[in-house]
C-alpha cells in the first residue's frame, strides 16, 4: 500500500491539465537535473487553458507514462456544481453554492440531481478505470478544502460534506469497482476556520491519507506546521500526513521534525514566485 510506504517526504509537482502550467514536472526535471517522484494534476472543468477538460486523454497518457517510470500519481478535481453540466466557469460553476434543497437532493439516491452527479462522476471513473487496468494506483484527492467557504462541496453543515465524500467513495468502489485508489482527504490551514477542521473528517474507514493545504501567512513566513500537525494527528492518529498543496516549500528542519509523506507545490508559477531556484533544486535532490 502506498499509504503505508510514505515514510520520508517526496517532493512532487502539480501540473494543470492543459495550458501554460501543464509542463511543471518536465521543467523541474530540466532545471534541477532530477526527476520528481510524484506527479499531481486535475481533471479540469472548463474549456479555457489550464483547466480544459478536453485534456483528460492527455492526462491519462501522461499519468501512464510517468507511472511506468516509478512516479506516484495524485489527481484532484475542481468539479462543476452538479446542477450544471461541463464545461463550467470557476466562479459560476466550481464555486456556485448548493441550496439546502439541492443538498438534500444530491445526497438522496435516485433523484434527478443525484443522477446528474453520478453522470459527472462516471466520466472520471472511466479514466480511473483505465488506469486501474494498467495497474496504476492513484492518490485521489476529491472535494478538497471542504472546511472553508469557496467550493460548492463546502457547507457550514459539515455532515453534508462528509456524506458527499462517503457517497463518492461508495460509488467508485461498489458501483465502478475501482480498487486502485488511495483516498486523500485534504483541508485548508486557514486560521479563521481551522478550529472546526475535525468536524469535516469523513472517518478512518473512508480515508487513507490526510492532507494539508497550507500557504504562507506573510511574504517571508512559513505556516505553523507544528500546530497543523498536532491538530491532524488528533483527528487521524493512524493516517499518514502529507502537504497536499503549498506554494513555499517547507524547510529541511520542518521535514526532519514532522514526517510529511509528500509535498505538492501547486504549480510552477507559485513555486518560482515563493522559492529561490537553489532552494527548489535542493528540495528535489534531498535524500
Amino acid at each position: 500500500m502506498i499509504a503505508a510506504a510514505l515514510l520520508a517526504a517526496v517532493i512532487g509537482m502539480h501540473d494543470t491539465i492543459s495550458g501554460a502550467q501543464a509542463d511543471g514536472w518536465e521543467r523541474v526535471a530540466k532545471l534541477c537535473d532530477t526527476q520528481p517522484q510524484l506527479w499531481s494534476s486535475d481533471f479540469g472543468f472548463s474549456h479555457v487553458p489550464n483547466d480544459d477538460l478536453r485534456g483528460r486523454d492527455a492526462l491519462f497518457d501522461k499519468a501512464t507514462r510517468l507511472a511506468a517510470q516509478g512516479v506516484k500519481i495524485t489527481l484532484s478535481w475542481h468539479q462543476c456544481n452538479p446542477t450544471l453540466d461541463e464545461p463550467c466557469t470557476f466562479k459560476d460553476g466550481v464555486q456556485k453554492p448548493l441550496s439546502d434543497a439541492e443538498w438534500r437532493a444530491l445526497l438522496t439516491d435516485g433523484t434527478p440531481l443525484n443522477k446528474r452527479w453520478k453522470a459527472q462522476e462516471d466520466r472520471l471513473a472511466r479514466v480511473l478505470g483505465k488506469l486501474q487496468k494498467r495497474g496504476i494506483t492513484v492518490l485521489l484527492r476529491p472535494y478538497h478544502e471542504a472546511n472553508i467557504p469557496g467550493f460548492w462541496w463546502a457547507s457550514d453543515d459539515a455532515s453534508r460534506s462528509i456524506a458527499l465524500w462517503r457517497q463518492l467513495h461508495r460509488y467508485f468502489t461498489d458501483e465502478h469497482g475501482l480498487h486502485n485508489l488511495q483516498w486523500v482527504w485534504s483541508s485548508s490551514f486557514h486560521p479563521r476556520y481551522w478550529a472546526r477542521v475535525g468536524d469535516y473528517y469523513p472517518g478512518d474507514e473512508w480515508v487513507d491519507i490526510v492532507g494539508l493545504d497550507a500557504y504562507p501567512p506573510t511574504k517571508e513566513g512559513q505556516p505553523d506546521y507544528a500546530q497543523a500537525w498536532s491538530s491532524l494527528k488528533r483527528i487521524a492518529p493512524t493516517k499518514p500526513l502529507v502537504l497536499s498543496e503549498v506554494s513555499r516549500l517547507p524547510t529541511e528542519q520542518e521535514l526532519r521534525e514532522h514526517a510529511w509523506g509528500y509535498v505538492v507545490p501547486w504549480g510552477m508559477d507559485m513555486l518560482l514566485r515563493d522559492n529561490g531556484l537553489s532552494d527548489i533544486c535542493q528540495a528535489y535532490t534531498r535524500r
